[in-house]
Formats: structure tokens, C-alpha cells, sequence
């Protein structure tokens, strides 16, 4: 599978030391905790939204969206010039889905830079649910290649279905009528969907955990 970007304190030590800061000037500027940014260099953690919200608050020259998740440039002005340059791929919420048709799901898509440490792939989608575990977790991103109608799919393989019901992530098995779905988690049974009950199957090809 593809490779989880950094962490949120890795990137922030690279605006650090390219504008020259230390950890207690980013302490006092930014109000945070002491000994907050020591502690996530150790890795004993990382950096909660609440702390990125004060230094995004301070340091306004920096790209909320790399800080946040490694997407596009550092700084600003840097995205500014970059961005006819850029590669999008829409990135959709599980829940958004709710068993609508592709093309309704297209329209209301979040545009967001490719991630260059995965394959190629046609888009993102946030999991919801524990159905996975461990090996995709509630929150995580997972990229996409669209599978056209027809083609061959890889039994055993793990593929985002849109669904009649909605949209679900499993491993797909071959059934009597349809596909089998299986979860990784032990807890949850499986199941099986009829082929004219599916829209659009996708095979997850990466993806992405913020820690």
C-alpha cells in the first residue's frame, strides 16, 4: 500500500529552520504549552489542531494545507505560484455518498493536490468506521483507481463500492449473485451486493494517516 506521509512536527521543524526559529521563540510567539514541541520532536506525540490553529494563527505566510496534511507548498505565496502547475484530485467524505449517484457525487467534490507518494490514482476518500481495522482506521485517506465496468477485479483485493446504500470499503470476493464483502475486523460479517445495486467500484490503491 502507499507510504503515510510525515508528521504534522516534521513539517513544521522545516518552516522552522528555514525562517530561523527555535522551539522556544514558537513557544512564546504562538502561546503553546512548554515543552509542547520538544515532546512531538521525541515523538511522544504530534501536533492537535488546536496547535495548528495558533501557529497558522501567527505565521500566516504558511500553506495551512501542507501543514495540516503535506498537500502542496510550504508557503503561500510559493502554492500562489505553483498552482496552474498543480495536479487536483477531487477527495470525497464516506458519509457525503449516502447512496447517491456518481455524477451528483462529482459536483459537490473538494478539489485537493495529488499526493506524489502514491500511485496513480482517480481520487481520495475519508473512511469512517472501524469495519477495517487495523489496517484502515477511521479518519484515514485512502486513494482510488476507478475500476470501469467489465474489467477484471483482484479477489482479496480491498475496493471502495458505491453503493445503492450507500459507500463501503472491504475486501471484495467473487459471489453468487454479486460480490462478497469482507472486513478485515473479525467483529463484522460479511455480506454480499448485487452487481446492479453498485454505481462505481474503486480499488485503494494508498493511503494516507494522520497521526
Amino acid at each position: 500500500m502507499g507510504k503515510s506521509l510525515e508528521k504534522r512536527i516534521d513539517r513544521l521543524i522545516k518552516y522552522m529552520e528555514y525562517k530561523g526559529l527555535n522551539d522556544n521563540r514558537v513557544t512564546k510567539e504562538c502561546g503553546l504549552s512548554q515543552g509542547l514541541i520538544g515532546q512531538a520532536r521525541a515523538g511522544k506525540s504530534d501536533l492537535s489542531a488546536t496547535t495548528l490553529e495558533k501557529i497558522l494563527e501567527k505565521y500566516q505566510d504558511i500553506n495551512s494545507e501542507w501543514l495540516s496534511y503535506g498537500y502542496g507548498e510550504m508557503l503561500k505565496e510559493n502554492e500562489n505560484k505553483a498552482v496552474s502547475k498543480t495536479e487536483m484530485r477531487p477527495r470525497y467524505d464516506m458519509k457525503a455518498w449516502a447512496g447517491q449517484l456518481t455524477e451528483y457525487i462529482e459536483e459537490s467534490a473538494e478539489m485537493v493536490a495529488v499526493i506524489p507518494q502514491i500511485p496513480k490514482y482517480d481520487f481520495t476518500i475519508r473512511i469512517t468506521g472501524d469495519s477495517m481495522e487495523p489496517e484502515y482506521r477511521s479518519g484515514d485517506e485512502v486513494a482510488c483507481l476507478k475500476v470501469p465496468k467489465g474489467n477484471f477485479i483482484q479477489w482479496g483485493k480491498v475496493y471502495v463500492l458505491n453503493t445503492s446504500q450507500g459507500a463501503v470499503i472491504k475486501r471484495l470476493y467473487k459471489g453468487k449473485k454479486g460480490y462478497k464483502c469482507v472486513s478485515d475486523n473479525k467483529r463484522y460479517g460479511e455480506f454480499e451486493i448485487p452487481e446492479d445495486e453498485i454505481y462505481s467500484i474503486s480499488l485503494v490503491v494508498g493511503m494516507v494517516r494522520i497521526y
